[in-house]
Order: C-alpha cells, then sequence, then structure tokens
C-alpha cells in the first residue's frame, strides 16, 4: 500500500471513532440543547473530520461535512432553532457518513451521493434569523474563509495539520494508545491460556520438589502469570459505551416512528466487557429496547388516562453482581398482564387450557419461538420473531435471564453474563473416586456439605433439602451425567446454584480445589454433550469436562 494508502486508512479508523462521538453528541445536545460545551464539542468534530478528509484527498467526503460544518455554525451562533427535527437531521448526516466509511473502507475509490441531504442542510439553514445561503458545493476543499484550497501540499504535512485540528475531547482518548487487530489480541490470550495451563501443572507439582528456591520461584512465577493474564484479557475489554449509546438511538428512533415520548437513562455505561461478548450482546439488547419501546410503554393517550407523565422512561443499566455482568433493561411502560399471555399461549397450543400455569412461569413463555400478542404486523414487532432470539443468544452466551413485571407499572429485564469466556475461576470437583469436572465459580451460589439424613423424598423421583428455610431440589451429579455414583454416602457435598431466582443443589463426592481454568471447545468430531460446555486441563496435565448446572436445570441441552 503506497503512502497515500497508508494514510487513508489511518483517517478511516479515526473517522468511525470521531463518528461515534458526534452521534452522541447529537442526542446530548437534544436534551440540552442551550449547552455551549456540547455544541462546541460537536463544531469541534465535524471541523476535524472535515480537514483529515480534506488532507487525504476525499474531496466529495470534505465537501459534505463542510456543509453540515456550516449548518452547525449557525447552531453555535444560535442563529437557527435547535429542535426534535434539526437533531433528526443531524442524525441522518451521521449515519450517511458512517455509511460512507463503511462504504470507503471496502472500495477506496468509492462514491456516494450527498447532494439531497445537503438542500436540507441549506433549508435548515436558512431557516434561521439572518441566514445567508451555504456556499454552492463543488468538489472541492474549503477553509474557514471559505477559499478553496488548492496548493500542492506534502500528504504527511497534510494529515499531521489535520491531526492538530483533532478536537481535545477526542485526543485525550486516543492519546498514548495505538491499533492492534482483535486476531492478535485472540493469539496473545491463546497463548497465556498455555501459560496458565503450564503455571497450574508446576503449582501442583510444586510440594514434590525439595528445593526452597524452585518452590518460591514457582510462587512467584505463578503471581506474574496471574498479572500477565489480567493484563492480557483486559486488553479484550471494551466499555459499554458504545453499545449504550446505540440503544439510546434506537429508542428514540423507535418512539419517533411510534409518536411515543420516551427518554432514556443509561447507567454504568463505563463498565467494561470483553468485545466478544459486547458484539454478541447488541444484538439481543436491540430487541428489549425496542420490545420495552414498542410492547410495554403506552400510547401517549392512555399513559394520560392512566395518571402518567407523557413522556415515558426506559432504563438501560449494568453492573457487577457476584463475579458477574447484570444488565437490565427497564421501562415505566404498562407492564405484562399474565391473563393476556396465557390466553395468546392457550390460542397458539403452548399451554393446555386448563393449565394452572403461575404468573410467573405465565410471563416467561414470551420467550417461545413464534410468540406475539400483537394482531397486526408493524415494522417492530408481530412477526413473532425476537424475545425467543434473545433468550437464545443469551444462553449461547452462558448468561441467563429474567423478567418481572407489575401491570400498570413496568416490566425488567436482567441479563447475567460472565465477564469472559477465555479463561474463568473454575472449583474442581470428583465423583466416584475417580473422575473430575470443573464447575464455573461464576455459576454456584454456595457449596454446603450434608449428611444423607438432610435429604428427603418428595413424591417419586424428586429429592430436596431445607437449606436457609428454603426447601431446595437435589439432584445427583453422578446419575445425571450417566456416570458410576455412590447411592447413599453418609456425607456429601451440594453444589447449590440459582436460576431464575430459584435455588438447587448438585450432590458431588469431593470438592478438590479452586483454580483458574483455560476453556477449551469441544472437538467437532465430540460434537455437543449435554450440561459440558468445554474442556480444561487440570493441574495434573489431564483434561477435565467443563459443566453447565444452569443447562442442565433448564434442560436446554434438550
Amino acid at each position: 500500500m503506497d503512502e497515500l494508502g497508508n494514510l487513508r486508512q489511518l483517517f478511516l479508523d479515526e473517522a468511525t471513532d470521531l463518528l461515534e462521538g458526534t452521534e452522541r453528541s447529537f442526542l446530548s445536545l437534544e436534551s440540552t440543547p442551550d449547552d455551549p460545551g456540547t455544541i462546541d464539542q460537536i463544531f469541534r468534530l465535524a471541523h476535524s473530520l472535515k480537514g483529515s478528509a480534506k488532507a487525504v484527498e476525499y474531496g466529495d467526503l470534505a465537501s459534505f461535512t463542510h456543509a453540515l460544518e456550516s449548518l452547525l455554525v449557525k447552531v453555535k451562533k444560535q442563529e437557527v432553532e435547535v429542535n426534535r427535527s434539526m437533531i433528526s437531521l443531524l442524525l441522518k448526516c451521521n449515519d450517511h457518513l458512517k455509511e460512507w466509511i463503511v462504504l470507503l473502507k471496502t472500495n477506496p475509490n468509492g462514491k456516494k451521493s450527498y447532494e439531497d441531504i445537503v438542500r436540507e442542510l441549506e433549508a435548515a439553514s436558512s431557516q434561521g434569523k439572518g441566514a445567508v445561503p451555504v456556499p454552492k458545493l463543488e468538489n472541492q476543499f474549503f477553509t474557514e474563509d471559505k477559499v478553496a484550497d488548492t496548493a500542492p501540499v506534502n500528504e504527511t504535512s497534510k494529515i499531521g495539520k489535520a491531526k492538530a485540528e483533532k478536537p481535545k475531547a477526542v485526543e485525550a482518548a486516543s492519546e498514548d494508545s495505538i491499533r492492534v487487530k482483535l486476531n492478535k489480541v485472540d493469539d496473545l490470550v491463546n497463548e497465556v491460556g498455555e501459560l496458565v495451563i503450564l503455571q497450574t501443572v508446576l503449582k501442583q507439582q510444586k510440594l514434590q520438589i525439595q528445593s526452597d528456591l524452585i518452590q518460591k520461584t514457582i510462587d512467584q512465577l505463578s503471581k506474574i502469570t496471574r498479572r500477565i493474564q489480567d493484563n492480557t484479557l483486559r486488553l479484550r475489554m471494551i466499555p459499554l459505551k458504545s453499545m449504550f449509546q446505540k440503544m439510546q438511538r434506537i429508542v428514540r428512533d423507535t418512539s419517533n416512528t411510534l409518536e411515543k415520548e420516551v427518554l432514556v437513562h443509561l447507567i454504568g455505561e463505563d463498565i467494561e466487557l470483553d468485545k466478544t461478548m459486547v458484539d454478541k450482546l447488541s444484538d439481543p439488547l436491540v430487541h428489549l429496547v425496542r420490545n420495552a419501546v414498542d410492547h410495554g410503554i403506552e400510547a401517549t393517550a392512555d399513559r394520560l388516562q392512566a395518571g402518567k407523565p407523557a413522556q415515558a422512561k426506559v432504563w438501560l443499566s449494568a453492573q457487577h453482581q457476584g463475579g458477574r455482568l447484570m444488565i437490565e433493561v427497564r421501562d415505566d411502560g404498562k407492564g405484562i398482564d399474565p391473563v393476556i399471555i396465557r390466553k395468546k399461549a392457550i390460542e397458539k397450543g403452548l399451554i393446555a387450557a386448563d393449565s394452572a400455569m403461575p404468573d410467573e412461569a405465565a410471563i416467561h413463555l414470551i420467550f417461545e419461538p413464534g410468540f406475539s400478542t400483537k394482531s397486526e404486523i408493524t415494522e417492530f414487532s408481530g412477526r413473532g420473531v425476537g424475545l425467543d432470539v434473545v433468550k437464545t443468544n443469551i444462553n449461547e452466551m452462558k448468561g441467563e435471564i429474567q423478567i418481572t413485571s407489575v401491570p400498570g407499572q413496568g416490566t425488567t429485564f436482567r441479563i447475567y453474563l460472565p465477564m469472559t469466556l477465555a479463561i474463568i475461576e473454575g472449583i474442581v470437583i470428583k465423583l466416584n473416586d475417580v473422575e473430575k469436572y470443573v464447575i464455573p465459580m461464576f455459576q454456584v451460589k454456595e457449596i454446603v456439605e450434608i449428611k444423607d439424613s438432610d435429604v428427603w423424598a418428595m413424591g417419586q423421583s424428586n429429592n430436596v433439602f431445607v437449606l436457609h428455610g428454603q426447601t431446595v431440589p437435589v439432584y445427583n451429579l453422578g446419575k445425571i451425567l450417566n456416570r458410576p455414583y455412590k447411592t447413599n454416602p453418609k456425607r456429601t457435598v451440594a453444589i447449590v446454584i440459582e436460576v431464575g431466582q430459584k435455588q438447587h443443589a448438585f450432590l458431588v463426592e469431593q470438592v478438590i480445589n479452586q483454580q483458574q481454568v483455560v476453556i477449551k471447545k469441544l472437538g467437532p468430531d465430540i460434537g455437543k454433550i449435554r450440561g459440558i460446555s468445554g474442556s480444561a486441563i487440570l493441574g495434573d496435565g489431564k483434561a477435565a469436562p467443563i459443566l453447565d448446572l444452569d443447562e442442565i436445570v433448564t434442560g436446554r441441552y434438550a
């Protein structure tokens, strides 16, 4: 690639970041139209994008951005009104620029029409008092005093000048940072995973070594390996901010289409998650957010009749909870009526007409494939595709989704996810005195030792025991896995997990230790085995299956 090609690639990467910043700023401007700081930041972002495009000889892109910048000058001088239609136009321009950047990444010489949007910008610019027409745009570059910059300049100096014009907000974000391809990070994570396995083997054999020096060296190596591992995994972690801001835009666009007033609150957007998890989480969140605005939020007239404010609210929040990440989508809408859900489920043949299903279970029927309460197909709903996809995607991420709803007050969806799918904390357990298995620590709520007399039968095939005053179902893990097991142990260990706010216990013979394990996928020749999500190499160098107790309880493997 020649020098100009390299500079263009650098520009396109930076432009992607700049456009994320402009979209966030446009959305902020809608809620705080008189904030001079937000307006100044938007103007600097647009100015930086124009200057950089000009520097790498993307003339059409620079011309279009100049037209946008001319309107922003009027906004900054308060010569035009910042209203909902103005924000919609600015967001439309931002979307157009994003599409343009994607086109140029695949085709450096790609062309995109922009004349129609420029005419909209001119019209919006001329609406203000004392407005002057935007100069006719041609395939050239513009400077601040509207004099075309046609003098030949060294390419390196031009891109340098463009970088110098970068706004402080963006410069601070990119200072002391480099761009690394994700596959390189993945390779590093894999190598560190192998290092963790070898370190575990050394730690297991440490006591068999007579030398104090070597034992201390192994301990020190263990600490350093842990730090390397933590730092490496953090390389894959990215803030949820970009994804949350995308959801904010979706709420705005969906509410505009449905003619509803909805305000979105974002909480915990600086929390970081593995990039792979963020990418997989995007689609489920889109479905949940659209569902909140479409199904959850009432029409404005209905809200007023119910004594609610016309403007509805949607909350999107993230927080760490028990070694996992909890993401919550909540609305103050009409809630989910279990009576309506049961009626619709009976119509679709999902449950029997005389079914005595409790309200909590009935609400979860909305995750069934093809389920929809809408009789008419719209842009957002009625097709029977949506929340079943959400549940499927969350399950594939080894996560869990829960619903709570109060009719007339609103609905809350909670998603629980592991922080990463590469290296996890796990407990090593033993069955039939021989076989070892790993249980992810984020699935374990409690570990208790119980006697055989503590377990009593309920019905013909169910066993339970009482934990903290609650009756908990008990499963013999060896029996479930179809492995040899002791039928009547005098004393055993129960691994307690929580699924859907309900506890379950699995009996095992022994908990050996807790350690970090590297998740290895099962090979294609093995295929999917019920209740097993992968394998790990233990300290003795042998492989051990990694169990998915959530999957065993919910029967997702069936």
